[in-house]
């Protein structure tokens, strides 16, 4: 991958994990039922917290790590550690490439919080993340979910960008969220015509 990797090439960590369905399966090492969001209910399967690499026209799996629920943990005797731990060890274990200027970890809404972000900073990596919608923000000291906030934002406030053909309405916020002390948040909005839906964050 070093050699592979353009100098002063920005690169991006992935962190995420992935339930594997093995319904028919009764034997096999570390079943368990988790969670599925594409099924959106528990399914009998593995499931597994990965980190994956990416820069320019280069992607490469880099670790993985098996996800055991807590009571799984003390039938095979096991210590537990959350998803949350165990990304923060797949980016400790990272070996940043020589070349690579700048990293950037990318993450869905369940690993974006104070701890990963934390764990990144120790590294000179930022996170870009997804946030959930109910996270408290604090504009000009006034507390309130980001969903409500984004309900005040004034359509010529929004800055307009187009994404492969598609424009979306874009309001940057800058301060505290969640228990981070100063955050930047993109809340974005599909254009349809001259208005907006689909609130993205």
């Amino acid at each position: 991958m070093e050699n592979q990797v353009e100098q002063k090439s920005i690169g991006f960590l992935i962190i995420d994990d992935t339930v594997n369905p093995k319904p028919k399966a009764e034997k096999i090492e570390g079943l368990d039922y988790h969670f599925s969001g594409t099924e959106n209910k528990s399914v009998w399967s593995h499931c597994v917290v990965t980190s994956n690499f990416t820069a320019g026209d280069i992607s490469t799996p880099v670790d993985y790590c098996p996800y055991y629920r807590k009571e799984r943990c003390k039938n095979i005797n096991k210590p537990f550690k959350s998803k949350v731990q165990i990304a923060e060890e797949l980016i400790n274990n990272f070996e940043m490439p020589s070349k690579c200027e700048k990293i950037y970890i990318l993450t869905d809404s369940w690993y974006s919080n104070k701890d990963v972000i934390y764990i990144g900073l120790k590294q000179d990596y930022h996170l870009i993340g997804a946030v959930k919608s109910n996270r408290l923000i604090s504009p000009e000291g006034i507390k309130l979910q980001l969903s409500q906030f984004a309900e005040y934002i004034d359509p010529n406030d929004l800055d307009i960008v187009t994404v492969k053909d598609k424009k979306y309405g874009i309001y940057i916020y800058e301060g505290p969220i969640a228990k981070l002390e100063n955050a930047k948040v993109m809340i974005s909005y599909e254009a349809d015509g001259e208005t907006f839906k689909n609130l993205f964050i």
